[in-house]
């Protein structure tokens, strides 16, 4: 079974209190979470229209 990495729950916490509990994130949440551009979320983090989930978008950031 894959290990989490040591950020993730960091990550996945800061989420939860800037964007409050929500389970789904639109475009425009991450992007505003981010501080960068919609396009450029929607490119670098393959988030389509339908949004992410908040452990998904986690994942993907801790692994950068």
């Amino acid at each position: 079974m894959a290990r989490e990495r040591d950020s993730y729950r960091d990550i996945l916490e800061d989420i939860y209190r800037r964007c409050g509990d929500k389970a789904l994130l639109s475009l425009a949440e991450v992007a505003r979470y981010l501080g960068i551009d919609r396009r450029t979320v929607a490119k670098r983090f393959d988030i389509g229209a339908d949004g992410i989930t908040a452990p998904a978008l986690a994942r993907k950031l801790a692994r950068l």
